[in-house]
C-alpha cells in the first residue's frame, strides 16, 4: 500500500555497469577455480530449503576433504 522507493543506484546505467565489472572481474573466476577442482556449483534456482540442503552438503563434503 505504500510508495515504490527505489535506490539511486538503480538505473540502467548502473546496472550495465554493474554487470560489465562482473564479467571483467569475477566471472573469469569461475573458470580459474572450476580448472583447479575447488568450484562447488548449487543450484540456487531449487527451493530455499533445497538451497540449503545442497549447500550444508557441500561444506560437509569441503570439511571432510581438509
Amino acid at each position: 500500500g505504500g510508495s515504490l522507493k527505489t535506490r539511486s543506484d538503480s538505473t540502467v546505467e548502473a546496472v550495465e555497469k554493474r554487470m560489465e565489472e562482473y564479467r571483467e572481474k569475477t566471472e573469469p573466476l569461475i573458470d580459474y577455480y572450476e580448472d583447479r577442482g575447488l568450484l562447488r556449483r548449487v543450484d540456487a534456482s531449487l527451493s530455499p530449503a533445497e538451497v540449503s540442503e545442497e549447500t550444508r552438503e557441500v561444506l560437509t563434503e569441503l570439511a571432510g576433504e581438509e
